[in-house]
């Protein structure tokens, strides 16, 4: 590789006065640009030489957190259930309510997450607890000391992560739910 940029250099020195003198600086013990002397820079300096100014990508103006949770309100009605008092609805009503909200979270919830079990092992099964176990993976409850336990939950995780992409206005981050007004 060195031979061909040695070529490069060698016909770039040649037939551009330049490009010569940029290398004759790459060449020399000082820093770049702290030759004596003037350098010729021409007004027609190529576009292509001068360096691009970095572009950074945008921040994120939502939360992903808020755009879950405006999903769940918007496929499930789950900020309602939880939001709105319950106070002048029956137990059945509430249970009706609560079967249909949690129905459509569970399948909103797969679709972006694949949600499945920690571990295999049914819960009041007997685990051996590895010497190194992670904490985000086991949870030690009771006594903390052992090699077994008994498994009291299995734990969930998340397959994958594909939450929707918010695309809205910046003054519109923080709404979950736009108001509903039937007209006519």
């Amino acid at each position: 590789m060195a031979i061909g940029v040695a070529f490069k250099a060698f016909f770039a020195a040649l037939f551009n006065s330049q490009s010569a003198e940029r290398i004759r600086q790459a060449l020399s013990d000082r820093p770049v640009g702290t030759l004596p002397g003037p350098v010729s820079t021409s007004a027609s300096t190529p576009e292509a030489e001068k360096p691009k100014p970095v572009v950074k990508p945008a921040a994120p103006s939502r939360s992903e957190a808020l755009t879950l949770l405006s999903t769940l309100q918007r496929e499930a009605r789950f900020v309602d259930l939880v939001c709105e008092p319950l106070d002048q609805f029956t137990d059945q009503q509430i249970g009706a309510a609560a079967r249909e909200v949690l129905r459509d979270c569970r399948k909103t919830m797969d679709r972006m997450f694949e949600i499945a079990p920690l571990n295999d092992q049914e819960e009041g099964a007997t685990l051996e607890i590895p010497s190194s176990h992670s904490p985000a993976r086991l949870r030690l409850v009771g006594k903390t000391q052992g090699a077994k336990g008994t498994v009291v939950h299995r734990g969930w995780k998340a397959t994958k992560c594909d939450l929707p992409t918010w695309q809205g206005d910046k003054n519109d981050a923080m709404i979950l739910a736009p108001t509903e007004v039937e007209v006519g």
